[in-house]
């Protein structure tokens, strides 16, 4: 009914602007100022500004609007009808891919939206989007400290019979994960996680393997295929009982069995950076970007590598260990028997002397 008010009323208008100068002048000039008058004030005039400002000159032209459905109503209400009946109802809608577009170019237009808008793309993506896409993928390189050991370009794993030495803890922590993939033999056989916090109250001289600390803790290990659809993957972390998850791919060879082969990391910090389209970077983060490999300019000192004791220290002679003994218990009452039982200052000394 909307419609057929405002073309009749258009076409009202016009008709009464042509038979007005056809009055008022001759037929050539009424022709020429009549269109002239129509393109200009009637079309283009108003089409321009509409474009940009649409919606605040329709609420302040809205009582017009309605004036004009009400003197027309005798002719709109009935064809209106008649469309509604032959054509069905009108519905406006937008799929998703066409709103996206929608908003990409509103990114383009108001530089003032762009952060949220941004967000907003990359939160209706995610359907289009699988774990291949957003993962952090392996990458392996030789060991540099042997043992059988297998670090990653991008993703940092250790094997299960690696021992939790002062050397490999500080190594851990240098890196800066916080969850650590371990496997068995190959690469491809991920067994368990290991988390820099189960370290926390590790001894390092009780030479503790990987595996004896992952058989105690037990953190939930989930493999997903690559092709694992973006949504459903943020499902699954939603639920709370795992924020990491091995990604797997099938390898068919001629002969054999399909066989499954590690290919990267999903998290989800992963998913949530995807949304955002921006790397999220916390205080543990030893690189800002595990795709270029940006590494993070540290805003102080690294004191990892005091743990490392053949680094860092080396060892006394017994004669003077004893001299140190002595003299500390002497002069210092924190050393005394009182406070400190003397194995652990035997033991602090061991592991504490520095070379300057």
């Amino acid at each position: 009914m909307l419609l057929c008010s405002l073309l009749i009323g258009n076409v009202c208008v016009n008709s009464a602007i042509s038979i007005l100068f056809d009055d008022l002048t001759s037929g050539t000039v009424a022709l020429v100022v009549s269109s002239a008058g129509i393109v200009v004030f009637g079309e283009i005039v108003p089409q321009s500004v509409c474009v940009k400002k649409g919606l605040a000159v329709g609420a302040k032209t809205a009582w017009v609007t309605r004036l004009i459905m009400i003197l027309t109503y005798p002719l709109s209400w009935p064809i209106s009808k008649i469309l509604d009946c032959v054509l069905g109802d009108e519905v406006v809608s937008y799929d998703r891919k066409r709103l996206m577009e929608l908003i990409k170019m509103s990114t383009r237009n108001e530089d003032g939206l762009a952060e949220e808008l941004k967000i907003a793309v990359g939160a209706m993506e995610i359907s289009d989007k699988t774990v291949s896409d957003v993962m952090t993928k392996v990458h392996v390189r030789e060991s540099e400290y042997g043992g059988g050991e297998s670090y990653c370009n991008d993703v940092f794993m250790l094997p299960s019979d690696t021992t939790l030495n002062t050397k490999t803890v500080a190594e851990i922590l240098r890196m800066g994960y916080t969850r650590i993939p371990v496997f068995e033999s190959d690469r491809n056989n991920i067994v368990s996680l290991l988390f820099v916090k189960d370290l926390a109250l590790l001894d390092p001289d009780d030479n503790f393997t990987v595996k004896t600390v992952c058989g105690y803790h037990e953190h939930a290990l989930r493999f997903v295929l690559e092709d694992t659809p973006l949504r459903v993957m943020l499902e699954e972390f939603k639920k709370g009982e795992y924020h990491l998850a091995m990604v797997q791919r099938i390898v068919e060879k001629e002969g054999h069995d399909p066989l499954y082969e590690v290919v990267g990391v999903v998290t989800l910090e992963d998913i949530v950076e995807e949304i955002l389209q921006a790397e999220i970077v916390d205080e543990t983060d030893a690189i800002t970007d595990n795709v270029h490999r940006i590494k993070r300019r540290r805003l102080r000192d690294d004191y990892t590598h005091f743990l490392d004791a053949e680094n860092s220290s080396f060892q006394i002679s017994m004669q003077m260990q004893f001299v140190t003994i002595q003299w500390l218990t002497a002069n210092l009452p924190a050393f005394t028997t009182k406070y400190i039982n003397r194995n652990v200052i035997e033991k602090i000394i061991q592991k504490n002397v520095h070379k300057r």
